[in-house]
């Protein structure tokens, strides 16, 4: 029986055999290297107009991950022309060919496939297809890091329309998955304690690293892009915040009624999961996305994720249109009196 229902399995392009057939490619190290594009306005036209949707079974794929190669160079050069102050063409062109909802739908689609597909797949294809596995792990934070860029300007959050309520669902999904898991995120890398000073804890932790099994490491890239994605999910919210006005009803009404942003995003400030102390009483914060040594003088200092949920927060409270239809009832009012105690000077 076992035998016919792997022989009625359907056919995919999913290879098992350990043979290499992929390329990576080194262009993701364009920006880096000061190269002045990674690819020009004509060809990111040509990129996103190719854009389209992926069904589920489809994910993993040929297209699919010529698809994924092509986004990436997209999120490159998006991050080029925010940090260079240019021609954001990346994102006009995204909106002249009306792509918002091939990025949303992109981004519930991996969400969906980690959570139904992934634990079925892992365990047979560790070692055989890990390479294939993780992009398609990245590809979340991929996605994620765009829109982290676009929603930065109102007219990108307006032209999303009733379809940012499928963001704003994601986004409070991902908000709640940081706030379970704030300590298991905040100490799953322990390779940070290690300094220059200890070689028999570096050689130790070498040889930790080498014998890990293959199922191990694809364990711990899951868990470094799912903490990834869920801190760049403060930031999402943040922006869908500020812009609040240029959004439906109906999108206001789910931020306040049906998710409370605020309810949220005070627990991120009581219990940051981008602080930490390590075993040797030293202090971190995640400053882009990696773990710095901060001095204990320099503690107060607010690094930009620290900022996002305040300002979150501020415009959450502040804004006319939450202020109409958001009820501050006792519980609320508790939960802002929570943090009245960390807001000194340098806040």
């Amino acid at each position: 029986a076992l035998a016919k229902i792997r022989m009625a399995r359907p056919s995919h392009q999913w290879d098992i055999s350990g043979v290499k057939h992929m390329k990576i490619e080194d262009e993701v190290s364009a920006p880096a290297l000061g190269l002045p594009v990674v690819i020009d306005a004509n060809e990111a036209e040509r990129y996103i107009e190719s854009l389209k949707c992926f069904q589920l079974g489809e994910v993993g794929s040929k297209a699919w991950m010529e698809q994924h190669r092509k986004m990436e160079k997209l999120n490159l050069q998006a991050h080029h022309n925010a940090m260079s102050n240019s021609d954001e063409y990346i994102m006009e062109a995204i909106l002249t060919f009306n792509k918002i909802p091939v990025l949303i739908h992109d981004l519930l689609l991996i969400e969906a496939w980690k959570e139904s597909v992934y634990p079925l797949l892992k365990e047979e294809l560790s070692g055989k297809n890990n390479m294939r596995l993780y992009f398609v792990l990245y590809h979340e934070a991929t996605v994620v890091n765009m829109l982290e860029i676009f929603l930065y300007y109102k007219h990108f959050v307006e032209a999303g329309g009733e379809m940012m309520i499928e963001l704003i669902d994601y986004i409070a999904r991902k908000i709640v998955r940081l706030n379970n898991g704030s300590s298991e995120f905040r100490l799953r890398d322990l390779s940070q304690e290690v300094s220059a000073s200890e070689p028999e804890a570096a050689k130790k932790l070498a040889s930790a690293l080498e014998a890990r099994t293959p199922l191990e490491e694809l364990n711990h890239h899951f868990q470094d892009i799912e903490f990834r994605v869920c801190i760049s999910a403060v930031a999402l919210a943040r922006f869908l915040s500020e812009h609040a006005e240029v959004l439906p009803l109906s999108c206001q009404s789910r931020m306040t009624d049906t998710h409370d942003y605020l309810v949220l995003l005070i627990p991120l400030i009581e219990q940051p999961p981008w602080t930490r102390r390590t075993s040797a009483g030293k202090w971190q914060k995640l400053v882009d996305h990696k773990w710095t040594e901060v001095k204990p003088i320099d503690l107060l200092k607010i690094t930009k994720l620290e900022g996002q949920p305040w300002i979150a927060v501020y415009f959450l409270l502040s804004k006319e249109c939450f202020r109409e239809r958001y009820f501050l009832n006792s519980f609320r009012k508790g939960l802002l009196l929570r943090i009245l105690k960390y807001i000194h000077e340098v806040i």
